[in-house]
């Protein structure tokens, strides 16, 4: 009971921090509408809670770009496992090998690279010291993305 208890006071206090402070990727509020416009389906395979997801969306403004939002907390196994994200394919009816991850964890890029998925790699400053060894792409910002894309 107890342990229930913190985790949802967990996620209370991290929806109002997101509402509270604009801690955005660099680029998300512009790049993301660039990516999808040029026709390119969004979604989004977190290992957050779903209530932290709808909230950091909400709060940036781009909740309804993404056609699938996916919870690591309602798949079998959380990354480096590839469960997240082939549920995310299979919800987006793509397959694997026509995805490209956007990540910023070591435990991403092994989880995208298990499924046959490119991965493209934005390390944020908590991450930036780990190994991203077999990233199809490494970049400094979300906004790098739009070459890879060609948008």
């Amino acid at each position: 009971m107890a342990c229930w208890w913190i985790r949802s006071r967990r996620a209370e206090i991290i929806v109002r921090l997101t509402r509270e402070q604009d801690l955005a990727m660099d680029g998300v509020r512009n790049v993301l509408p660039r990516i999808a416009g040029a026709g390119y389906r969004l979604a989004l395979a977190s290992s957050s809670a779903p209530e932290n997801i709808a909230a950091t969306l909400e709060t940036l403004g781009v909740d309804r770009l993404f056609e699938v939002v996916q919870s690591g907390l309602s798949v079998g196994r959380g990354k480096p496992a590839p469960d997240i994200f082939l549920e995310t394919a299979r919800r987006l009816g793509v397959p694997p090998v026509r995805c490209l991850v956007a990540e910023d964890s070591r435990n991403g890029l092994l989880a995208a690279k298990a499924t046959g998925m490119a991965c493209v790699v934005i390390p944020c400053a908590a991450t930036s010291g780990q190994d991203f060894t077999g990233a199809d792409w490494r970049c400094s910002s979300l906004t790098d993305v739009l070459s890879i894309l060609g948008a």
